[in-house]
């Protein structure tokens, strides 16, 4: 009986017996979904080291042990390149924003731009240095550069420019830390595109432009003259420009997820193509003018600026899921060329006249408040900051007609009930 006993005790022992452990091993390929891991010849739930991965059914790229589990990668280790730079919860994916990436800039494709390919600039740079990281230029110098450098990365500070800064070819300028401030001193556009250029504002502020004092509106944000030039704006913000945020004459004009405030015309564009998407517009003399174009204009707040819309359309244009609350001449004023358009699923609320008469513009599905705006429940219409989101119970939910717009102002998804909510907010 005590051989016997014995035999027993080694036999259990061998199969890994009472260490939590499912059977025997000498690698991760025979242990099992439940115990994926081999340590100690035992197959168990959780990883000791980098040396049991990757566990039993990952693949050879998981291998790393990280808190217990086998992964691709750990955060702030480097572990990821090429093609899927960043780390996220244990996977290598693309980067998304210039902020995953070291050298400060995300290119479109997913990858970091390597730092060779930026021109480094802070407020203090020198006109004469070499725009790298570790002697970064001003930004007047970093535009100059030759070859060219497509993108620009710009440290937090105010950037005052001597003269207007003219952009030429295809630039990315991308803020990094607190979003740093461009203007100048002097009058006229802070920026202007050369013709062919094609150039992304990214987490930057223009703020300052002044107009030339004999009577010149020219004191613009950006000047984007006729030819083949876009101009895109992203995470930016237009600020006390008393000509015009954006100035865009047969340019193509796109913005996303800016704000527009203090200035004369926030956008305006003639002749051209513009989108103008999750933005918000206030205390501007015109938020949008919009003039014998194709214009995309969703999901934006444009309150409390003197008009609000003022547009002159094509056929093909859309204005949709769009707040616009408190402006003190209009809502928004339509003229159609051509057939008569609908523009639907529009909150319009207590502008002095909301939509003044057109026959060629209606707004179906929307919401028309004058004075009486309480059912809307917005969540601060009357007291700073002013917040035009909808709350609970409001009467634009669940009320517009079905979209192809998939998120609303913050990203969220559409719809959250039944239909989709009227106006740029889609209450979760």
């Amino acid at each position: 009986m005590r051989i016997v006993g014995f035999a027993l005790v080694l036999v259990f022992a061998a199969c890994g017996g009472g260490g939590g452990s499912e059977k025997s091993c000498e690698t991760s390929a025979q242990c099992s979904t439940a115990a994926p891991y081999c340590s100690a010849e035992a197959c168990v739930a959780t990883c000791a080291g980098d040396l049991e991965c990757p566990g039993f059914g990952q693949s050879a790229a998981e291998k790393f042990c990280v808190g217990g589990s086998c992964e691709a990668c750990r955060a702030g280790m480097n572990d990821c390149a090429g093609a899927t730079p960043v780390c996220d919860e244990g996977e290598c994916r693309r980067c998304e924003r210039n902020d995953e990436c070291a050298s400060g800039a995300c290119a479109s494709d997913g990858t970091c731009v390597a730092e060779a390919s930026i021109a480094y600039v802070s407020p203090n740079g020198s006109a004469m240095a070499m725009c790298t990281k570790a002697e970064p230029c001003s930004l007047t110098r970093g535009i100059a550069l030759a070859p060219p450098r497509q993108f620009v990365v710009i440290a937090s500070g105010t950037h005052s420019l001597p003269a207007t800064l003219t952009i030429p070819g295809t630039r990315s300028l991308i803020g990094s830390g607190t979003r740093p401030v461009i203007t100048t001193p002097v009058n006229g556009p802070i920026i202007r595109l050369a013709l062919g250029a094609d150039v992304t504002f990214d987490h930057v502020e223009l703020s300052g432009a002044k107009n030339t004092p004999t009577g010149l509106v020219d004191g613009f944000a950006v000047l984007c003259p006729d030819g083949n030039v876009t101009v895109r704006a992203k995470d930016s913000v237009f600020s006390q420009n008393a000509g015009a945020g954006i100035e865009g004459r047969k340019c193509t004009v796109e913005v996303f997820a800016s704000t527009f405030t203090n200035n004369g015309n926030a956008i305006s564009v003639v002749d051209t193509k513009a989108k103008v998407e999750r933005s918000t517009f206030t205390s501007n003399q015109t938020a949008l003018f919009l003039d014998a174009g194709l214009f995309v204009v969703t999901n934006n707040f444009i309150f409390r600026n003197q008009e609000g819309i003022d547009l002159f359309a094509n056929a093909g244009t859309i204005v949709e899921h769009n707040t616009i609350a408190d402006n003190t001449v209009f809502g928004l004023r339509c003229q159609a060329f051509g057939t008569p358009q609908t523009f639907a699923n529009n909150l319009f609320a207590r502008n002095m006249v909301n939509t003044p008469p057109s026959t060629s513009c209606s707004y179906p599905n929307s919401i028309s408040a004058t004075t009486d705006i309480g059912p809307i429940k917005f969540k601060s219409p009357d007291a700073a900051p002013f917040d035009y989101h909808i709350t609970a119970g409001s009467s634009a939910i669940d009320l517009a007609a079905a979209t192809q717009l998939t998120v609303d102002f913050d990203g969220d998804a559409r719809p959250a009930g039944a239909a989709s909510d009227v106006g740029a907010d889609e209450l979760p």
